[in-house]
């Protein structure tokens, strides 16, 4: 959404072919709104670069300026994309997509200075018409140094549309003086929701008025003094300054005390983004500690099975030192990761910071060979550590839920929610880490294939059993993948995220070793449901011992023990 400042216009084709009411209506955006964009991208890229790049996505930039001209949404995304792979971050896209906006208003920028900014959002909204044919915009609410306005759309838009829409927006208030606003984007429809809802504040401006009615009031009562003494002295004079000069005190008092306010209300919403910021960085933190944690575990079974296979096979005694090695080297580069995705959340760097952060990059590959080395070598057996039972109270262990789900959605538009019924045992006896293991893979699996929607997680009970239902809105496991994703590497054949194809089968194996069962139910592409059954009594093993599942039988085996099918479709 942005201010026209051209009369209404016909949307057309590029081509020059009509959009008239007879015909079928399709989605046409005014190419003026994007005129700051193409001219950050004159600006800012190289000439020869900028005409191959856009030779390649198969437009020409000439499209997007000059006179009043109406393109397709598909063609406007295509320049959104282009503009994306020449800037570093979202923040730096919505600078270019507000690139020297006062330059495309000329002279008409004296007459938005004799109204207000709130007077500009509101006629945004009233001619959203002149800006796309498949838009509306509502607000919701407006006030001197806010509104919250609210867009619908009757076709799909990316997060890229939604992104420049909020540039125009917070740049308003530039035209007129004013630091940029300050926005806060509740819901947006690249990310699925069904409209995009955009809070926003801003500075107010100084009004002169009341300095100039204080200043005719002081003529006025100069004039009736004049009138009634029927002369003047030069300290009568002072009075219509004086009264000016009060009208403009009581103005300052009155802008200082808005912008104040303002000022508060951005310093609030910005301190509860850091705390949430910091909690999610700390859940990560922990996180990275339990896998540290489990690694140990890993190697104090792989040394003890190491010693007792010794003399029984030196060929296997070798391939056991190699994975201790490698699992050794991988716990000693883990420790580098914290500090250098510290580092890369700083806005500025200095030069030992991009180290770190080169560092950390690294380390990351390292990992990623060394790891898929391991799965190699390990591809015939899968090892499980010795159980450490605990007592763990159910209250707090939702309360960690909650705080693992946010940090792994942290940064997303995902709506999730952790709740308790009342059928859940209020402390159940198991091994905590064998069990975040399990949640952990099933949470991350989770968010990391909802693309938008919601992940919902209700901690509840079943006889004997504590339950964690995982529900997400992702693109769901089609019935012929269900043979599959529980095998080791079976989910490899999905190219929609990254990873070493492990991770259910993990869980089925974490689970058939503290007795435990999974039941899933997926319809896609509406989602995926997952039931976690965790026993509430875990009896230690007399002496700690070491499973493994040597064949594809043994899988077959697993998974018919402990994972059920639901419904799937």
């Amino acid at each position: 959404m942005a201010v026209s400042t051209s009369p209404q216009l016909a949307p057309h084709e590029e081509g020059g072919s009509a959009c008239d009411s007879g015909a079928i209506k399709i989605p046409h955006l005014n190419a003026r709104v994007l005129t700051p964009l193409v001219r950050y991208l004159r600006e800012r890229v190289d000439p020869h670069t900028l005409a191959r790049a856009s030779a390649s996505a198969g437009f020409d930039l000439s499209t997007f300026e000059g006179g009043p001209r109406w393109i397709t949404v598909r063609r406007a995304e295509s320049l959104l994309r282009l503009a994306r792979d020449f800037v570093t971050d979202d923040d730096s896209f919505r600078d270019a997509c507000a690139y020297k906006l006062g330059d495309g208003y000329g002279a008409l920028r004296l007459v938005l200075w004799a109204t207000s900014p709130r007077a500009v959002y509101e006629h945004a909204v009233d001619t959203q018409h002149l800006v796309c044919n498949y838009g509306t915009s509502e607000l919701v609410t407006s006030s001197r140094t806010g509104s919250v306005i609210r867009y619908r759309a009757t076709t799909h838009e990316s997060r890229l549309m939604c992104l420049s829409r909020q540039a125009a927006l917070t740049a308003l208030p530039t035209l007129f003086g004013l630091p940029r606003a300050y926005l806060r984007e509740d819901v947006c429809i690249g990310r699925g929701a069904p409209h995009c809802e955009y809070h926003l504040r801003w500075h107010d401006q100084r009004r002169w008025f009341p300095t100039a009615i204080g200043g005719l009031a002081g003529g006025a009562a100069l004039g009736g003094l004049t009138a009634l003494t029927g002369g003047i002295d030069l300290a009568s004079l002072a009075l219509p300054l004086l009264c000016a000069a009060v009208g403009y005190i009581v103005e300052t008092r009155r802008i200082t005390t808005a912008n104040l306010s303002v000022r508060d209300e951005v310093g609030a919403a910005l301190r509860e983004f850091a705390r949430g910021e910091t909690e999610a960085r700390q859940e990560l933190l922990e996180l990275q500690e339990r896998q540290r944690d489990w690694l140990r575990r890993v190697e104090q079974e792989l040394d003890a099975r190491s010693a007792a296979l010794a003399e029984m096979s030196g060929v296997g005694e070798k391939r056991l030192q190699v994975l201790r090695g490698q699992v050794h080297d991988l716990r000693t580069m883990l420790t580098v990761v914290p500090y250098a995705l510290e580092a890369s959340e700083t806005n500025s760097r200095s030069e030992e910071e991009s180290a770190a952060v080169d560092d950390g990059r690294e380390a990351l590959a390292k990992i990623d060979r060394i790891l898929r080395q391991a799965m190699q070598q390990w591809e015939r057996g899968r090892a499980l550590v010795a159980l450490e039972p605990r007592r763990v109270e159910v209250e707090q262990f939702s309360a960690g839920l909650q705080r693992r789900l946010g940090a792994l959605a942290h940064g997303t538009q995902l709506r999730v929610a952790v709740h308790t019924t009342r059928e859940a045992p209020s402390s159940i006896v198991t091994d905590p880490l064998l069990v975040d293991r399990v949640l952990d893979n099933l949470l991350g699996n989770a968010v990391k294939y909802t693309a938008r929607g919601s992940v919902n997680v209700e901690v509840g009970g079943a006889p004997g059993f504590l339950t964690v239902k995982i529900a997400d809105t992702g693109p769901g496991i089609g019935s012929e993948r269900f043979n599959r994703v529980f095998r080791p590497g079976g989910s490899l054949v999905d190219e929609r995220v990254d990873g070493f194809g492990v991770g259910l089968s993990i869980v089925v194996q974490l689970l058939a070793q503290i007795g435990g069962r999974l039941e899933v139910m997926s319809t896609p592409p509406d989602g995926t449901t997952f039931w976690v059954f965790i026993p509430i009594e875990l009896a230690p093993p007399a002496t700690p011992r070491l499973q493994e599942t040597n064949a594809d039988g043994d899988a077959d085996r697993l998974f018919e023990q402990v994972v059920r099918v639901h419904g799937a479709n």
